[in-house]
């Protein structure tokens, strides 16, 4: 019991960490990000609704939480069995994630407000995804324990990623043309995030391509999240 309490305060102040060079990434990049801003409004034609702060705020979070899970994947990556406590930061930002988004992806719908999820179809999605993440993150602090040994439990998250790069290659909605080529960019990276998790499960890596692809992607993932506009 002593020695999980120390993992997780191990956790949580590594998350700190990352939160805080997270802010200071996203100061940085400040002008990246105007100039990139200016350029994808020349794609902004056909548009129907005006862009969402509360969307694109979610969005860059967003980034930033999957740039620190591309950070901690290629540290474990690096270290393999060695990997010791950062093993269960992966998770523990997936339960994170998961809180996050249920308590603030939707301003004025519950748990953050008086409207009934009922009435925001959007909202329901984003808690049915933050639920998906936190049971990821359970099969993943269980795997990390020993808990699930089962070589299939290694695929979950393969599965997952590769469904929800297709659903967002298919998703259709009344956005700008720049939002739909985003839409297409992230399904393509999921979809190799999947791959490459799903190529490199239980096998003993020597390329070092190879080896780090999978945070590499994550880490595209994150970018494209991080400079979302609408």
């Amino acid at each position: 019991m002593i020695q999980l309490q120390a993992t997780m305060v191990s956790a949580v102040l590594a998350m700190q960490r990352i939160s805080a060079a997270g802010s200071m990434v996203l100061q940085s990049l400040q002008p990246i990000r105007t100039r990139w801003q200016v350029f994808c409004g020349q794609f902004q034609h056909n548009l129907t609704h005006p862009p969402d702060p509360e969307s694109i705020r979610n969005h860059h979070v967003a980034g930033v939480a999957v740039i620190g899970l591309a950070v901690i994947s290629f540290l474990e990556e690096s270290k393999g069995e060695k990997a010791g406590w950062i093993r269960y930061i992966w998770p523990g930002m997936m339960f994170v994630m998961g809180i996050a988004i249920i308590g603030w992806a939707d301003p004025g719908t519950w748990p953050d407000g008086p409207k009934s999820l009922a009435q925001d179809i959007e909202a329901i999605q984003h808690k049915f995804f933050a639920l998906f993440a936190m049971s990821l993150g359970a099969i993943e602090l269980f795997r990390r324990l020993g808990k699930l040994t089962h070589k299939a439990w290694g695929y979950v998250f393969s599965i997952t990623m590769i469904g929800a790069g297709v659903f967002l290659l298919f998703h259709q909605g009344e956005h700008a043309h720049i939002v739909h080529l985003q839409h297409l960019a992230m399904g393509s990276v999921g979809v190799a995030v999947g791959l490459a998790q799903a190529a490199n499960n239980g096998k003993q890596i020597k390329s070092w391509l190879r080896l780090h692809l999978y945070s590499l992607y994550i880490l595209s993932l994150g970018l494209l999240l991080l400079f979302y506009v609408e």
